[in-house]
């Protein structure tokens, strides 16, 4: 076992054996535990840690074969994947079939060579130790394989609103037949193309996640210039709808630095949900504005607010959980990724997310990127909450 410590639980009514194999046990780098009888056997089973019981199974009270049971059938999965190595003076061939037919890991007869019974012993310790560190294994790789399935849905959840631009102004170019505006048509979806490729390529770098996109690919990013042309590539699919999306830029606003393929599906999503649930001939505020303390640049926020159908209450606080959708937007189709990825990209800028909403009256997204190195994003949210004061005299915590 190396300098591994276990604890290995001793269950025989023979207190003078018992009394033998823990001492001998203990010289290996063992640490015992004693019973003497099935119940107090199972109360330390139940209530102490332990990677092995040695079990006799005629035992007063709980016998050994009763004891075998309870533990393999245990709702604990601690208790459940315990080591068990019988000990009996019965010799018989179907005691030691029933034995392991019950789940013992092996079965030893008495008398026995002390030697054979720690070496026995420690075989079961270490092959429970290969499988479980086995089983982590298979856990993080079943995570990994979930990161990235998670990943190829969000992308292709992303690919939509482009897709279906692209789709309407190539409509537009098929049926008009002024040349200015057919060149125009060809270069937004030129331009689209473009975003397309690159936000596929920030995904399938190795089915990299956000998080390391980011540690990659960061930048100084111009946020109303990103805004914009985010709002360039939804106005085909406004206008089907006639929604009328009013656009404010504060004046000066920094840059950040950040990745931004990543922030830009970020506003993709939240303007697109945005359009999505507000309903034809609404409205659709995008804003950009600048928060300072004592009269420096802080935090850039980027608020998108609709006159859609809003958020119930109690969908609020899920509403960035993958996968899951408002009770009440079950008219629109989707698969309840988008917000998911807009606060997993946030929060790796350092940066919150912040959002209000009333039914049937719509909702406000508030995207806060602090002007900070997103390297050092935990140590700034290690610091708590701050109130930064913009100079139009709004208020906002982080």
């Amino acid at each position: 076992m190396g300098s591994t410590v276990s604890r290995i639980l001793i269950a025989d009514d023979e207190r003078d054996l018992v009394r033998m194999l823990s001492y001998n046990l203990e010289k290996k780098g063992h640490q015992t535990i004693i019973a003497h009888d099935g119940g107090e056997a199972w109360d330390k089973i139940t209530s102490e840690r332990a990677d092995l019981v040695i079990l006799d199974l005629m035992m007063p009270g709980i016998d050994g074969w009763e004891l075998c049971r309870l533990i393999r059938n245990h709702q604990n999965r601690e208790i459940r994947d315990l080591g068990i190595l019988m000990l009996t003076a019965r010799a018989l061939p179907e005691d030691r079939v029933d034995g392991l037919e019950l789940g013992a890991d092996d079965y030893l007869t008495k008398p026995f060579a002390l030697n054979e019974l720690i070496l026995r012993a420690e075989n079961i310790l270490n092959k429970r130790k290969a499988f479980h560190g086995m089983s982590h294994e298979v856990h993080q790789l079943q995570h990994k394989i979930k990161a990235s399935e998670e990943n190829l849905h969000r992308l292709v959840h992303d690919m939509k609103t482009p897709l279906i631009s692209m789709g309407a102004m190539a409509k537009l170019l098929v049926n008009n037949p002024n040349r200015e505006e057919k060149l125009k048509f060809l270069k937004d979806i030129y331009d689209s193309s473009l975003r397309i490729t690159q936000w596929v390529d920030s995904v399938l770098k190795h089915y990299a996640p956000p998080s390391q996109v980011l540690k990659k690919d960061v930048k100084e990013v111009e946020i109303p210039t990103l805004v914009k042309r985010v709002i360039a590539l939804m106005d085909e699919y406004a206008s089907r709808k006639r929604i009328k999306i009013c656009f404010e830029e504060a004046p000066g606003a920094p840059s950040i630095q950040g990745d931004e393929s990543l922030i830009e599906r970020a506003v993709a999503n939240v303007l697109a949900n945005a359009l999505k649930y507000t309903p034809e001939g609404g409205q659709v505020d995008v804003s950009v504005i600048q928060y300072v303390v004592k009269g420096e640049p802080k935090i850039v926020e980027i608020a998108i607010k609709d006159t859609g159908i809003g958020i119930p209450p109690e969908d609020l606080n899920r509403v960035f959980e993958p996968f899951h959708r408002g009770k009440n937007a079950t008219g629109e189709e989707g698969m309840g990724l988008g917000l998911s990825l807009v606060k997993e990209v946030v929060e790796l800028h350092g940066g919150k997310v912040l959002v209000q909403s009333e039914p049937l009256k719509g909702s406000i997204f508030s995207l806060l990127f602090p002007l900070w190195d997103p390297s050092k994003r935990e140590e700034v949210q290690d610091k708590g909450k701050k109130t930064i004061q913009s100079d139009n005299t709004n208020v906002k915590e982080l």
